[in-house]
């Protein structure tokens, strides 16, 4: 029977990689159950839950012989099996990119990037992802990659050949769809609808014409069938949503989707943003760690929490379903309660129970 104990999932999803140490695979397992207990993540918050030191923890994140790489291509080819087991494939592979303010001299990777939350420059750091939607709350984290002085196009396009699910739809906003990444991912098998930039010319019944004016000449929902020079003269489908409220072009490389399915597939682009949200407040996405090394690592065990927290989801009936606050809640109800019904609950009792704790069933 499936279970829903999440460090027995954990152990499950990274349990091809091979550790060159027995600490290495312990520091995995318990960095990763104390991202759902601790309220605050940051390494002197996460030490006691995990057994370790603050130092150690340090040492851990920034070490080369853990490879954040082995552990990443261990969790995604879990997941392919996960899918293949319950005949279920992912509709949609979701690329976006988000900041996360920060402040200090000795963080790398810092620099000023526009954040669409506060639709400003901020300064920060930057994080380019990419999700796999399979249906309405089951949606997994594939790869991340911290943006660097490198062309971001180029980071996205190995992001890209990295995954390995194709013949699904590849979704991107403005910011991000450009020629390069759609001739590659139209190479590799995708059928790509994204949101378009309007500052560019198509050809329209044979004229050419600037996508700008011809968007301003449109009123509700519309659509035309185009070719895109730069685009290597792609035939492509462009939906133009043009109301009061919103002011957009859509594209799709399947000119046979009506217009109101082009857009409820791009609807489905908000569940990246809603990742987000969820691991940045629940799961402690923006680290207080300094190095680029060791926040690759941090970003792929918060990616091995969430990854868990879904699969312990789906293994619970429909109907039972919870939220990922409650879910935490009610992790953290049972850790706590033991500790409390301790004989001598103080901090150094944590070591003891926090395997007792996390090798019972966490929810019933």
């Amino acid at each position: 029977m499936p279970t829903t104990n999440i460090s027995q999932i954990i152990s499950n999803v990274i349990g091809s990689v091979r550790f060159l140490r027995i600490e290495q695979r312990r520091f995995v397992e318990g960095y990763s159950c104390a991202l759902f207990l601790s309220a605050h993540k940051n390494t002197s918050r996460l030490a006691p839950f995990c057994s370790s030191s603050q130092s150690s923890i340090s040492r851990m994140l920034s070490s080369q012989s853990l490879s954040t790489r082995d552990l990443s291509y261990a969790r995604v080819d879990y997941i392919s099996r996960f899918l293949q087991e319950y005949s279920l494939e992912f509709k949609y592979i979701i690329l976006d990119e988000t900041v996360m303010k920060r402040r200090g001299k000795r963080i790398e990777n810092l620099g000023k990037f526009y954040s669409t939350i506060e639709n400003k420059i901020v300064s920060g750091v930057s994080l380019l992802s990419a999700i796999g939607w399979v249906k309405d709350k089951l949606y997994f984290p594939l790869f991340s990659s911290l943006r660097d002085e490198e062309n971001l196009t180029d980071q996205f396009i190995r992001m890209l050949e990295r995954i390995p699910f194709k013949d699904t739809i590849l979704m991107m906003d403005g910011g991000i769809l450009c020629s390069e990444i759609f001739l590659k991912a139209m190479e590799m098998g995708f059928t790509v609808i994204g949101r378009l930039n309007p500052v560019m010319n198509v050809i329209f019944q044979g004229r050419k014409l600037h996508l700008s004016k011809l968007r301003n000449k449109t009123r509700g929902l519309s659509s035309i069938i185009v070719k895109i020079p730069k685009y290597n003269n792609a035939t492509v489908k462009l939906v133009f949503h043009n109301t009061d409220q919103e002011n957009r072009i859509i594209l799709s490389s399947d000119t046979s989707l009506t217009d109101w399915e082009i857009l409820e597939h791009y609807r489905k682009r908000n569940y990246i943003e809603t990742y987000f949200k969820a691991v940045k407040q629940n799961f402690g996405l923006k680290a207080q760690v300094f190095s680029s090394t060791s926040f690759q690592k941090h970003v792929e065990l918060v990616q091995l929490a969430f990854t868990t927290w879904m699969i312990a989801n789906f293994y619970r009936s429909v109907k039972d379903q919870v939220s990922l606050r409650d879910f935490l809640e009610l992790i953290k109800f049972d850790y706590f309660f033991q500790l409390a019904r301790s004989s001598s609950a103080s901090d150094s009792s944590i070591h003891f129970l926090l395997p007792r704790f996390v090798n019972s069933k966490c929810i019933s």
